[in-house]
């Protein structure tokens, strides 16, 4: 559990971060999709990059026991099946990515990573405070908890706005994607 604890602390932040991304700035990150289909080199380094990255993570961290480790090995797996693809199939992928970019998959894609994401850490935590060693349960205390809890109920209060259009990020997003 120790390895999972360990990735789950480091895909969580990533993961949120990506996922608030793609609500607050969707045309960054569909302009950052769009630069990398057109440079060939870039795909390819970015499959090695992933499959390389994949293998390390499915080495070390193959567990199907409960819900964090699945969780933190199909992150692994997904990692490895996309770097292979990248590098076997880049026209599919490039497909695929064309259908997502286009569609309103983007955003449910978003919200899935912002509750994965919350999900890991508030796991991470959790576990820490109630069943970790004793000296990280005092570092973190029922009002670390509380907090934690605050915070990460505010991800997804401030998932909930983005996603109906109710923040002001979303509007000026939209604006940017009808002017490029």
């Amino acid at each position: 559990m120790t390895t999972t604890l360990y990735l789950a602390s480091l895909w969580g932040p990533i993961i949120i971060a990506v996922g608030v991304g793609v609500f607050v700035s969707r045309s960054y990150y569909i302009r950052i999709y769009r630069e990398l289909e057109k440079d060939a080199l870039s795909v390819l380094t970015f499959g090695m990059v992933a499959m390389a990255a994949g293998i390390i993570q499915v080495s070390v961290h193959n567990v199907w026991g409960n819900l964090p480790e699945v969780i933190v090995s199909l992150l692994g797996w997904g990692l490895l099946i996309k770097g292979t693809a990248f590098i076997v199939v880049p026209k599919l992928v490039d497909m695929s990515g064309d259908w997502a970019a286009d569609s309103k998959l983007i955003s449910v894609v978003g919200g899935f990573m912002l509750l994965v994401g919350a999900y890991l850490i508030w796991g991470f935590i959790t576990y820490l405070n109630f069943f970790g060693p004793v000296e990280s349960r005092e570092e973190l205390g029922t009002v670390g908890y509380v907090v934690m809890s605050a915070i990460l109920l505010g991800v997804g209060v401030m998932m909930w706005l983005l996603s109906s259009g109710k923040l002001p990020a979303y509007i000026i997003e939209e604006d940017d994607e009808t002017q490029g």
